[in-house]
């Protein structure tokens, strides 16, 4: 989650254990980062916490905080600290991409999808978490009242987000983040990696300009289709991926 927030355990009512997530003390006047949290709110009011996407309990306004489910079985990072098997990515692959599938029903584009958002309960179960700079639809990001300044998560992020978040609001910049991380999952390794001496700048620089991805010496250990669903999923153009979660997950 992003470093202005404060994370807290809590206990519901009812005795569920919860997280609230608000700003720290000293930006809970930043109308930007406020309007920012109580979109977040929304998002995941809509989508209800069904299909494996982080139940919102509660969204306050003042001072604005959201009550959230508490994902006791940690994060993908966690889980990456050792390989994962083939069969256990593809299968964490597919609820990810169910949950996002569930987002975009509802006109919600995440725009963040990276392992420390992908977060399990205490029985294993997958969780889409933190929608922070999720946007709906087609429409501006800053019609939510905050300006979006050098957003997305530099290896995850596809090039339209880097280049102008206000206008990447398609299912498209998912699709590429969903790549990038089965990418990791399969490959040890982001799509796009530094090379030699080079900068995040000049990293980020070349990922706008279009570079495809760079291959790894496990590559030639995966099956056809994994390969051919990278290569689709992770195409610099976003006319060229596919265009809906069910169109990529049929490649599989």
């Amino acid at each position: 989650m992003h470093s202005g927030y404060q994370i807290d355990a809590g206990v519901r009512g009812d005795g569920t254990r919860v997280v609230i997530k608000r700003l720290r003390a000293e930006l809970r006047d930043r109308g930007d980062l406020v309007a920012r949290l109580l979109a977040e709110g929304r998002y995941l009011g809509a989508l209800r916490g069904e299909h494996g996407v982080l139940r919102c309990y509660e969204t306050r306004d003042s001072p604005a905080a959201l009550t959230l489910e508490h994902a006791a079985g940690g994060s993908l990072v966690e889980r990456q600290a050792t390989p994962l098997a083939r069969s256990d990515a593809v299968q964490l692959f597919r609820g990810v991409s169910n949950a996002v599938a569930h987002a975009h029903a509802h006109g919600i584009i995440h725009r963040d999808i990276k392992p420390s958002n992908i977060l399990f309960t205490a029985a294993g179960e997958t969780r889409l978490a933190d929608f922070g700079i999720a946007v709906r639809r087609g429409a501006r990001s800053t019609a939510e009242g905050w300006e979006d300044i050098d957003i997305g998560t530099l290896g995850y992020a596809p090039p339209e987000l880097l280049r102008d978040p206000s206008t990447a609001n398609t299912e498209s910049v998912d699709i590429y983040e969903l790549g990038a991380l089965l990418h990791e999952m399969l490959l040890g390794a982001t799509p796009h990696m530094m090379h030699g001496d080079e900068s995040e700048l000049e990293l980020r620089a070349r990922i706008v300009a279009g570079a495809t991805r760079d291959l790894t010496p496990r590559e030639q250990s995966l099956p056809p289709e994994l390969r051919a669903l990278l290569d689709s999923a992770l195409d610099p153009a976003p006319e060229r991926r596919p265009q809906s979660v069910a169109e990529l997950l049929a490649l599989l």
